[in-house]
């Protein structure tokens, strides 16, 4: 913490990775709908649009079922957890898909 002893501000640093999971916090999911194979197009209350790639989560226990395509497409918006879900109770954190969104659209 910096105190400026002309202004009397106080300037306090936090570690970026601190910052990133504040700043990621007013985030919710607004939209997702299936592109293709383990890809959904998700849009967040901001604006911000991209793709997610969650075929690396099938490994994960609560996501094996999510292998059936089928299963995989039966997502949908709950407005309390403002993300998407499964009908197993499988579901992912607006936070996560914001990060993987960003990571996909770099490429």
């Amino acid at each position: 913490m910096i105190v400026d002893i002309n202004t009397g501000i106080i300037k306090v640093t936090f570690p970026r990775r601190v910052m990133e999971n504040l700043i990621e916090m007013d985030y919710f999911l607004t939209n997702a709908a299936y592109v293709e194979g383990y890809n959904i197009a998700v849009e967040f209350n901001d604006g911000m649009k991209g793709v997610v790639d969650l075929s690396d989560m099938l490994k994960v226990e609560v996501f094996e079922p999510l292998k059936d395509i089928r299963f995989f497409r039966n997502f949908s918006i709950n407005n309390e957890l403002e993300t998407i879900t499964w009908p197993n109770g499988a579901d992912i954190a607006p936070e996560s898909l914001r990060r993987r969104a960003l990571n996909y659209n770099k490429n």
